[in-house]
């Protein structure tokens, strides 16, 4: 017992001796402290007028062939469809869906309205939008009409074709579907119920039924990966710390990977030269871990202060096999690599490579399928996926012994090697 207590009590002795060496490092506290500290400026900043996309939406102005429509509205030889035109269940104005989509915007996509034809492609062409919608005056006969005559109302002017025109197209489309679809049912059913005498609709029980079906999710049933509620986009900073998690990765390995260059000094200045072996393991451990253990403490700290955090154990669980990886993975390339300026040689590729490829602000495996393969080097890539996923969290801790037994046995071969003929 006494031994045991002795073993943990000299653990603690070198991890406050490498605490304190850290603390020695001012650029390295600033860039532990910085983290936390932009994390809680962006979240209680307000961002709210800087949305990704920006449609303009303008309603053309009434003209004497619109008033005619709206006065004058399609005759049918069925009473009961001449009813069910003035019958459906939500009839919408231009003016009126221009305020409802207004009302949607959030950060990722913003409404607004101008004044005229002219001003839309203006902003357009400017790029102060992505596109425009024009809708007739006449939108609610419009939509009425289009389900016999099916000729196109509403003008759209985007600047090129991208996915988001078409995201926006949805947006809208999903506004105006229980109307044109409304419209759509009645102009069948008359048109059956027009060849057949002594038929009439029954127009209360047809509405009750598309009400019923339309309460009820009978197709789509949707969830979220972690389980939570779909508020990310929604809150005014969420999409500047979206990539929080990405850096806080980054910036743990990075910050092991300082340790480890600490050990080259140490090794250099002979710090560890009268060290027996096992204090020397030792030695390199905290050198490895202490930086990075701090660098991942306030990066989960900095996550708790914004909703991107996953819930304790499911963070805690994924930085601790994050940090076993990045130890394990530096443990390697200390045993193959001797000189430090080799070593150092590869922190522009690993940072980039765990930036762009794990990824962290954008995905380029879109591009090339090969990119899937090499961002499986980073542990990086494994932390990301791991809270959504086990099968992630387990690859994560077989990478880290799969790259700690390698250095175990390139050291076991250099020691072989060196020391045959002792």
């Amino acid at each position: 017992m006494k031994h045991f207590t002795d073993f943990f009590s000299q653990l603690f002795l070198w991890f406050r001796l490498w605490t304190k060496r850290l603390f020695l490092h001012p650029f390295f506290l600033f860039t532990l402290i910085l983290l936390p500290a932009a994390t809680l400026f962006i979240s209680r900043s307000d961002f709210s007028g800087d949305a990704i996309l920006r449609i303009a939406l303008c309603t053309e102005p009434e003209t004497a062939a619109s008033t005619k429509n709206l006065n004058n509205r399609p005759d049918d030889n069925n009473a009961a469809h001449k009813n069910n035109m003035s019958a459906h269940t939500d009839s919408i104005s231009a003016e009126n869906l221009k305020n409802e989509l207004i009302a949607l915007s959030n950060n990722t996509v913003e409404f607004y309205s101008v004044s005229s034809k002219e001003e839309v492609y203006a902003d357009i062409s400017d790029k102060k939008a992505v596109s425009g919608y024009i809708f007739p005056a006449d939108l609610e006969q419009r939509l009425k009409t289009y389900a016999a005559e099916k000729k196109p109302f509403i003008t759209v002017i985007q600047h090129d074709e991208e996915m988001s025109n078409k995201l926006v197209n949805e947006i809208i489309l999903s506004r105006l579907y229980k109307t044109h679809a409304w419209q759509i049912l009645l102009d069948f059913i008359s048109e059956k119920i027009s060849k057949k005498k002594n038929f009439t609709l029954d127009v209360p029980f047809l509405q009750e039924r598309v009400k019923a079906y339309d309460r009820h999710e009978l197709l789509f049933h949707f969830e979220y990966a972690d389980g939570s509620e779909n508020t990310l986009l929604n809150e005014p900073a969420s999409l500047l710390l979206m990539p929080l998690r990405g850096v806080i990765a980054v910036l743990t390995f990075l910050s092991c990977m300082a340790g480890a260059l600490t050990w080259y000094e140490d090794k250099l200045n002979g710090v560890s030269r009268n060290l027996s072996g096992k204090k020397q393991k030792l030695c390199m451990f905290f050198s490895l871990f202490v930086p990075a253990l701090f660098a991942g403490g306030l990066g989960l700290f900095s996550l708790g202060m914004t909703e991107l955090s996953e819930g304790f154990q499911k963070e805690t669980s994924s930085m601790l096999a994050f940090l076993f990886a990045c130890i394990s993975l530096n443990f390697f390339l200390l045993s193959i690599f001797r000189q430090k300026e080799v070593f150092l040689s590869l922190l522009p590729g690993i940072t980039v490579g765990s930036l762009l490829l794990c990824p962290v602000f954008f995905d380029l495996s879109i591009y090339s399928p090969v990119i899937k393969l090499l961002r499986s080097l980073f542990p990086a890539h494994y932390y990301l996926r791991s809270l959504h996923s086990t099968s992630d969290l387990w690859y994560m801790f077989v990478y880290g012994i799969f790259f700690l037994l390698c250095g175990w046995l390139f050291r076991k071969m250099l020691h072989r090697r060196y020391c045959s003929g002792c």
